[in-house]
């Protein structure tokens, strides 16, 4: 087995990378799974990556916006039966054979991304570093068998899951978005299993994390909100339970067209408002609706129905 460490364009550095302060990416690729890391020589750099399933089944791996990447090529008896890595360039590689898809990007300011063709996948793992800094993470398309976690740390974070389909009955999917001012938005997403999102690291009641769910089935939801004013949308969605746990602060809570056979929201203190539009609770004998108000103010536009 030989290993072989190598690093393509460093030689050249353009304008748009020395602008954007752009970090690279080591990749390696070992037994099916996928790594992504910030670079040993860029930590806290901006880290940009994208990973696209091809119309031919096989994976490629991009840096954006200036990140380049450090291929880790392992030859030989290294790589499994049907797995091979071929170099295209200083930012693009292309494999064949990911079971798993891990990425830790570290502190800076860090995109990661997915597009393409649907990507199945076991599971997913995304780190995005702990810094008090402004993470993004969009991922699409994907059809994973096991757990999709993703991890933003401090700052001001987006996620995005969309058009994604989770097969695993248990956990499949969570999101914690730490410290700051998040956003955590997920779309068009069935789930044979249950969905964590918790932002309540966040205990700053002047600042706002918004949560939607939309357009989404799934078995349970749980969304964790934590200090602040925050806001949750979930429109569209087919579920068994729904759990919100609002903190302090002045929260607003917004349902429409929600089917769950169990609603439970738990406001903690602050001037709490929650929107019910036509939301499935009542109209079966087994669903039920409850309400945990602390010193929270509630408005339905459907009382009667409570």
């Amino acid at each position: 087995m030989i290993t072989k460490n190598r690093k393509f364009g460093k030689g050249i550095e353009s304008l748009e990378a020395k602008t954007m302060m752009a970090g690279d990416v080591a990749v390696s690729f070992d037994a099916g799974d996928l790594f992504l890391n910030e670079a040993a020589g860029d930590i806290g750099e901006n880290q940009q990556v994208q990973v696209s399933q091809l119309t031919d089944g096989r994976i490629q791996v991009q840096g954006l916006n200036g990140t380049e990447l450090d291929y880790v090529v392992r030859r030989g008896d290294a790589l499994g039966r049907g797995q091979s890595v071929e170099v295209i360039d200083a930012d693009t590689i292309i494999i064949s054979g990911m079971q798993n898809l891990n990425a830790n990007l570290g502190e800076g300011n860090d995109l990661f991304q997915t597009t393409g063709e649907k990507m199945s996948v076991n599971n997913v793992n995304i780190d995005m570093g702990i810094g008090n800094d402004s993470d993004r993470v969009n991922l699409q398309r994907v059809v994973a068998s096991g757990l999709v976690s993703i991890s933003t740390g401090g700052g001001n974070d987006s996620v995005q899951v969309a058009s994604s389909t989770l097969l695993n009955d248990d956990d499949a999917l969570e999101v914690f978005t730490g410290d700051g001012l998040d956003s955590v938005n997920i779309f068009r997403v069935f789930c044979e299993g249950d969905v964590l999102i918790d932002t309540s690291d966040n205990n700053n009641l002047n600042e706002r994390d918004t949560v939607n769910v939309i357009v989404s089935e799934m078995d349970d939801l749980e969304i964790n909100l934590g200090g602040g004013n925050d806001q949750v949308d979930l429109a569209f969605v087919d579920l068994d339970t729904a759990e919100v746990n609002a903190g302090d602060g002045d929260d607003d809570v917004h349902a429409a067209a929600v089917d769950a056979f169990l609603f439970d929201y738990n406001g903690g203190s602050g001037f709490d408002e929650f929107f019910n539009y036509r939301t499935n609770y009542g109209y079966n004998p087994d669903n039920d609706f409850q309400i945990d108000w602390f010193s929270s103010v509630e408005q339905f536009n459907d009382k009667d129905d409570l």
